[in-house]
C-alpha cells in the first residue's frame, strides 16, 4: 500500500480501532479490505460471463493484478 499511495501523492495512515467490549486491548488495528462483485441475473452473454469470473478470480490474474493494485 505504501508504494501505491507515493504514486498518487497521498499518504497513508492508520488509526486505531475502540475497544468494543471488555477484555479486548487497545489499540486494535482492523486491517482488511472490500470489494465487491456483482453480476445480472440474466446476463445477456452467460457464457462470456462465466468466462470473466473464471478469469477474475484466477490464480494467474491474481498474480498479475497484485503488482499494480496492491491490497486487494
Amino acid at each position: 500500500m505504501v508504494a501505491a499511495f507515493k504514486r498518487s501523492g497521498q499518504e497513508l495512515g492508520v488509526a486505531p480501532f475502540p475497544s468494543l467490549r471488555e477484555g479486548v486491548p487497545y489499540p486494535t488495528y482492523a486491517i482488511g479490505t472490500g470489494s465487491t462483485m456483482s453480476i445480472n441475473k440474466t446476463p445477456p452473454i452467460p457464457t462470456g460471463l462465466r468466462l470473466s469470473s473464471d478469469y477474475l478470480y484466477s490464480d494467474a490474474f491474481y498474480d498479475r493484478i497484485s503488482k499494480d493494485w496492491p491490497g486487494d
